[in-house]
């Protein structure tokens, strides 16, 4: 079963534990950005809510590789 994205909010879904935040446009930076957390620690940000999910897979994936 594929993981599913919860709209906690307008501006947030958790998507495997982890946060996505949506932040607005600005003048300055025309699109939106999609910030990713977890427990507090900050991971960085996308450009796409489909990107952030597609670099939380790739944590996951990462971390299996590990513990192989």
């Amino acid at each position: 079963m594929p993981n599913a994205i919860i709209r906690v909010s307008k501006k947030a879904a958790i998507y495997r534990g982890f946060t996505i935040t949506k932040s607005p446009r600005t003048p300055v930076r025309p699109r939106n950005l999609y910030g990713i957390s977890k427990e507090g620690v900050y991971y960085g940000c996308e450009f796409a809510a489909a990107e952030a999910m597609r670099f939380i897979d790739r944590l996951y994936a990462e971390r299996s590789m590990r513990n192989v």
